[in-house]
């Protein structure tokens, strides 16, 4: 069996080489969990923490976790007398109960720039007060300062959060700026026996919505229904989401590109704009179809370009109909990339193309802005 640990035993130092490797250490040396407080130094090549020092009650030594690391999930749980300084490396993405039990913690800890569930962090950490930067990709901080009595630091949550529930519960000394971004997150309990807080020191960025609406959530964060002051809100508009599905464009001596529904759910209207934008205006685009596909329809915009003119149609699969943009300009025949077009079938206005296309990827379907020849 490979080895999981080697001891020095002239300089009293524990080389890690496993997760298991404190445990191996104390049932060789017929020790209890309880009572390892030996210096400790991680390998290089371990890649997960996973529940390493839990349960080592005595445990208080400075501990270095290797750059490779991705996980740290119950590393120091219920390690009583631990109290040294931590840097989470940047590729730990869990965090989990990494020092929950850590009654004696309160030394400054640095989270990885990668972090994303930090649940349970520092649950019951009772001496833990330090300031604490909470990285923008982080998901979940439920129950992250729970029982951390002591905790009187501000804290700004970004807007990926989708789950803070009881994240200061029973924090009963805070009262400081607490900043909530996240529009659309599970927050009861949130501020749960908060007793310290004033309502003015919280803010929290929310959609519109109604003030009916807006107290029972307040109510769900403070687990009561009586707030004693007003909170602040701040109410932010929500740029809705594309509802197409697909985005093919060519470029003058380039193959054609797919931008894919994955792809498409990331970007705001506003982006898909600026990007098909800066296509347009680099004078290269030869055709651009943007799809909308859903169980009630299929619709696709199809614009083909030459130096000048454009030819907008929008192709509806379900009803097998073509819809023409009607511009009104007359019936000579104008070829784009090989086909022959009526000219009130095509624009050379800009403006009007960017109309059409922004409406189509908000609707998924055409735009009552403008009139349609439909065949």
């Amino acid at each position: 069996m490979e080895k999981t640990y080697a001891y020095d035993e002239k300089n009293n130092i524990v080389k890690i080489y496993s997760i298991r490797a404190v445990k191996d250490f104390c049932r060789d040396y017929k020790m209890k969990i309880e009572e390892f407080n030996f210096a400790v130094v991680l390998d290089d090549s371990m890649e997960n923490c996973y529940r390493l020092f839990e349960g080592c009650s005595s445990f208080n030594q400075p501990v270095v976790i290797p750059e490779n690391v991705t996980g740290c999930m119950d590393m120091f749980r219920d390690c009583k007398a631990f109290n040294q300084s931590i840097k989470v490396p940047d590729n730990v993405r869990q965090c989990t109960r990494m020092f929950m039990g850590c009654q004696s913690l309160n030394q400054s800890v640095e989270l990885s720039k990668s972090a994303e569930i930090c649940d349970s962090m520092f649950a019951q950490c009772k001496e833990f007060n330090q300031k604490m930067i909470i990285p923008l990709c982080v998901e979940n901080t439920s129950g992250m300062f729970s029982g951390c009595s002591s905790f009187n630091q501000s804290i700004v949550l970004g807007e990926n959060v989708i789950n803070c529930g009881n994240m200061f519960g029973n924090c009963v000394s805070l009262n400081q700026k607490i900043e909530l971004h996240s529009t659309n997150c599970y927050c009861d309990n949130m501020f749960y026996n908060c007793t310290s807080l004033l309502p003015e020191n919280v803010t929290i960025y929310s959609k519109r919505t109604t003030q009916k609406n807006l107290e029972k959530k307040l109510q769900k964060m403070w687990g009561t229904e009586e707030i004693n002051g007003t909170v602040n809100i701040v109410t932010i508009k929500v740029e809705k989401k594309a509802k197409i599905n697909n985005i093919h464009y060519t470029l003058k001596e380039s193959q054609p590109v797919d931008i894919k529904e994955e792809e498409i759910k990331k970007l705001t209207l506003s982006e898909i704009h600026q990007k098909l934008e800066e296509l347009y205006q680099s004078g290269k685009m030869k055709a651009l179809e943007i799809s909308e596909e859903s169980e009630e329809s299929m619709k696709t915009l199809s614009l083909y370009f030459d130096e000048e003119l454009c030819s907008i149609a929008i192709v509806d699969d379900w009803d097998d109909t073509v819809y023409y943009y009607n511009s009104g300009e007359g019936e000579e025949l104008v070829e784009i990339q090989g086909n022959l077009y009526p000219r009130h079938m095509t624009s050379s206005d800009s403006e009007l193309l960017f109309l059409i296309i922004d409406e189509f990827v908000k609707a998924g379907k055409p735009t009552k802005k403008v009139k349609w020849i439909k065949e």
